[in-house]
């Protein structure tokens, strides 16, 4: 639109429109108004701020990797999961990460930037394969507002929390006996 000499330029952003977007320079005619009025420009107009620029991201951050820090099997009381994003994230929590087994709990997450740390306490006395998925669309977003959009589940780890038990023990000879050993 053009009033009083100024004049606004709308631009919409477009999913694919990544990187500085900025107006420079206009060169040449063909500007006008609503009522088709033609505009009176000098020859060139040149925006020199730098104030005129402005970043695009349409690009959603993924999770680029989980790795747990435990191999499998494993009997330990925590997993702590290394989630490495491809661009920095904010807003990242516990919210955004289901246990799969239903048997483990997201008792932390921190972490900032691209790489963050989920600690999942195991169960006691059970026995299970345990992963994790970071959910698409919870509250992780990157600095433009875009939210991961493709969820990703960690490789499974057996956790075996179970105590072995005695349930019998058998000699290979009978009671009373002369033998100089006894196999059990």
């Amino acid at each position: 639109a053009i009033n009083d000499k100024t004049i606004t330029y709308t631009y919409t952003i477009k999913v694919g429109d990544n990187g500085v977007l900025s107006i420079k320079s206009y060169t040449g005619t063909g500007i006008k108004d609503l009522s088709d009025n033609e505009c009176t420009l000098p020859t060139t107009v040149t925006l020199s701020s730098d104030s005129n620029r402005i970043t695009a991201d349409t690009i959603a951050p993924v999770v680029s990797s989980i790795t747990a820090n435990r191999t499998s099997p494993t009997n330990t009381g925590n997993i702590t999961y290394t989630v490495v994003f491809s661009e920095a994230v904010t807003g990242f929590a516990a919210s955004d990460v289901t246990v799969n087994s239903g048997k483990g709990t997201v008792t932390s997450v921190t972490g900032s930037g691209t790489t963050y740390t989920v600690v999942v306490s195991t169960t006691d006395n059970q026995e299970y394969t345990e992963t994790i998925t970071i959910k698409a669309n919870g509250a992780t977003i990157d600095k433009a507002g875009n939210k991961v959009t493709t969820a990703k589940t960690s490789t499974g780890i057996v956790v075996d929390r179970i105590d072995p038990t005695i349930s019998t023990i058998t000699a290979n000879r009978t009671s009373p006996t002369n033998a100089s050993s006894i196999t059990y």
